[in-house]
């Protein structure tokens, strides 16, 4: 299909663009002049692009919205949106599409539900997107999409800048957000680098992993927090090159977090920030060496580890810096009844025994 070229002016939409063809097509382009050129106004309340998820004739396509400003007008209302590929269930073609949009700017304010609003794709690339005030979620509401990758923009919104829901990876590269961040739920691995963010990014659900980097403020920050009332999971948080000026960092929440593996790197904050709130490091309990065998402390966090059963000789501890220590010794061998023992992150635990005990570690 050869793509739709808009040129230097204002096209107004009338009633809903509904693409469902009657024959195959490929990869379906609009592209205007620019944000400064080519306006799209519609001002009715529904979609103003949408597909047709049940059309078996979009299928391997790579579908591109770019180069243009889209303008709702007052009687725009809820759940729309400037382009919409909405879910239809029991219809997995669309898993095989792609979407990519460069250069689109939602300069007015709407009550709609974002710019884009895509479920079930198997990639979403955006290149410079900017709204910034543009329905609820701003720029893109998805959900169950393979993965997203936004580069640049302004990704503004009122009250939210995006909406992720079962997303499998989600790579943010220099961006700026503002009204009350995004919403992730849902999502295999998040890595977002060089981002300017005015407020929280919202966890709804449980994340695999969290990659935070070069993350900028000059505003009181509240960089992660939960945003409904039921506890979450981070299977893993890697975090650091935080520019913080404010006077607070603060990683909360009104609802528990659960982080398994945090790793810090470098911060540059503030003198008197601080680090609170409902925040919980839950490792996993390694399994029982062989008698004799070294068990480091692998996490950034002091460890207690609390030993029962079994029959055991003796129990040393080695520090990170080589020095060992033999906590419990008795050569005819004991019956643990539920000793503890405290590890710095880099120590480690060996015990020698000639019926295997139980053991349990729980962050100190």
């Amino acid at each position: 299909m050869k793509p739709i070229l808009l040129l230097d002016s204002l096209f107004v939409v009338n009633q809903k663009i509904f693409l469902s063809p009657a024959v195959r097509i490929m990869n379906p382009t609009m592209l205007g002049l620019g944000i400064m050129d080519t306006y799209i106004h519609w001002d009715f309340n529904n979609n103003c692009i949408e597909i047709d998820h049940t059309n078996g004739n979009f299928l391997y396509d790579d579908i591109e919205i770019s180069r243009m400003q889209p303008q709702a007008g007052t009687n725009v209302g809820a759940g729309t949106a400037l382009f919409a590929a909405n879910y239809v269930s029991g219809d997995p073609a669309y898993q095989t599409n792609e979407f990519h949009s460069y250069d689109l700017v939602f300069a007015n304010s709407f009550s709609g539900n974002a710019m884009f609003s895509l479920t079930e794709f198997q990639r979403i690339i955006l290149y410079n997107p900017q709204v910034y005030s543009g329905g609820v979620y701003g720029a893109l509401y998805t959900e169950n999409t393979g993965y997203l990758n936004v580069f640049s923009g302004y990704l503004w919104g009122q009250p939210y800048a995006f909406y992720l829901n079962n997303v499998g990876s989600l790579v943010i590269y220099g961006s700026n957000t503002g009204g009350a961040g995004g919403v992730l739920s849902n999502l295999d691995y998040v890595h977002i680098d060089n981002y300017d963010v005015y407020d929280p990014l919202q966890i709804n659900g449980n994340v695999g992993y969290i990659h935070l980097y070069n993350v900028n403020s000059v505003y009181n920050l509240t960089l992660l927090n939960t945003q409904g009332n039921s506890a979450v999971t981070v299977a893993k948080l890697k975090i650091g090159y935080l520019n913080v000026s404010a006077n607070t960092l603060t990683l909360s929440g009104p609802s528990l977090i659960t982080i398994n593996d945090i790793e810090v790197d470098t911060f540059n904050i503030a003198s008197g920030t601080a680090i609170s709130g409902q925040w919980v490091n839950s490792p996993a309990t390694p399994a029982v060496p062989s008698s004799g065998t070294a068990q480091k402390n692998t996490n950034p966090y002091p460890m207690d580890i609390y030993v029962t059963g079994g029959v055991v000789t003796q129990i040393a501890t080695t520090k990170s810096s080589g020095s060992t220590y033999v906590v419990m010794n008795n050569a005819a061998g004991i019956t643990i009844s539920g000793q503890g023992y405290t590890l710095q992150p880099g120590d480690s635990i060996t015990m020698w025994y000639s019926t295997v005990p139980t053991w349990f570690w729980l962050a100190a």
